[in-house]
């Protein structure tokens, strides 16, 4: 999802609505949570659940 603007979050819940709500949803068609979301490039650009 690409929103055109830096992502600087470091927790889910600093996550646009949006991003959180599709987190969500990829995890109930998948049937497994997500453990990890990637907000950019760099290594450190990782939010761990």
């Amino acid at each position: 999802m690409d929103l055109g603007l830096p992502v600087t979050a470091k927790q889910v819940d600093e996550l646009p609505k949006e991003a959180r709500d599709y987190v969500l949803f990829i995890e109930q068609r998948v049937g497994c949570p997500i453990k990890y979301v990637s907000v950019g490039a760099e290594r450190e650009a990782l939010i761990i659940r």
